[in-house]
């Protein structure tokens, strides 16, 4: 018989009491429990059972001297349950193998979590880069390739970061850079490019897959022009553009893999130097009041769409420097 989520705690002292003793001996026999309980091995064995079924019993294990897990890291996490849902996360906190204690709280907090693991190993990265760089009169130019590859290069988090993966990573791209100034200095301008492509390989997954847009970013593509009227006064108009993006598996959407669509945003900033310590700058951001979703809203956190955010419309700043 299997128990609903919603009678998972109702336990009565029995079960209490009978909980402690395998806390305590969980190789203990029915006999000797059922001895120290003074009810019948029949008794002992039905509650058993029905702990097990329930889910409340998900396993026996041993315990083991400090010293003998040197590796070991342990943490607390402090759960806050929305709604009446408490009974459903103890049953599913119980049943992971990293939840080695589970108490229950008064004030902000409703659980405290003890979570225990020993299977943290570093990560180590193996890249290599190629890169060049030259200089042409009144330009300068920069180019680099690179790859990355790692066996433990991230942590994939579930169930709200109580369950840690691993994924082998391979990870390669491309950016270069150009910088113009003219004659005089007055007028200059320049720009960049970086694309990534990234490729993982789940923990227990049989072959590799596109790495989700939180690591990889689409092509991003950067612009500015700069004049300066005089040796104090520099305005600059500046644009960053990322290109459209698909993370999504089989076209399925999931947390950080959806079909992404690119945007433009454009910047002008104004300095004065008032003199050797002072500084004004005057910028407006977004210029054009443009209305888009940044990458990270696009990618929705959540299911409910409330982390799908526009960005902030045309922004006037100002700032003042003094240097001591």
């Amino acid at each position: 018989m299997t128990m609903e989520i919603d009678d998972l705690l109702d336990m009565d002292a029995l079960d209490q009491q009978l909980l402690a003793l395998l806390r305590t001996d969980a190789r203990a026999s029915v006999a000797t429990l059922a001895a120290k309980l003074k009810v019948s091995r029949g008794t002992v064995t039905n509650r058993i059972a029905r702990l097990e079924d329930s889910g409340v019993i998900t396993g026996y294990t041993v315990r083991l001297r400090p010293d003998t897990v040197p590796d070991e890291i342990t943490a607390w996490m402090s759960i806050t349950v929305d709604g009446n849902r408490t009974r459903e996360v103890v049953a599913m906190l119980l049943g992971e193998p990293g939840i080695t204690g589970l108490f229950d709280t008064n004030g902000r907090w409703d659980l405290l979590a003890e979570i225990r693991s020993s299977n943290l190993q570093p990560v180590k990265t193996e890249t290599v880069e190629l890169g060049w760089r030259g200089r042409f009169d009144n330009a300068a130019a920069s180019l680099s390739v690179f790859q990355s590859q790692s066996a433990l290069g991230a942590v994939q988090s579930s169930f709200n970061g109580l369950v840690m993966t691993r994924t082998r990573e391979r990870i390669h791209g491309i950016e270069g850079a150009i910088d113009y100034a003219g004659s005089g200095d007055r007028w200059a301008a320049g720009g960049s490019f970086t694309w990534i492509k990234g490729r993982e390989l789940p923990q227990g997954g049989a072959r590799y897959q596109d790495m989700w847009g939180y690591r990889i970013p689409p092509l991003k593509l950067t612009a500015y022009v700069e004049y300066k009227p005089s040796a104090r006064w520099s305005h600059r108009l500046q644009a960053v553009s990322y290109g459209s993006k698909d993370y999504r598996l089989d076209g399925v959407n999931s947390f950080g893999r959806r079909e992404t669509s690119g945007y433009t945003t454009v910047d002008l900033v104004s300095r004065f130097k008032i003199d050797e310590k002072n500084n004004v700058v005057i910028g407006v951001e977004n210029l054009f009041n443009r209305r888009y979703f940044p990458l990270y809203s696009q990618l929705l956190r959540n299911s409910n769409n409330t982390s799908r955010l526009p960005a902030a419309g045309a922004v006037l700043k100002v700032s003042y420097s003094h240097r001591w």
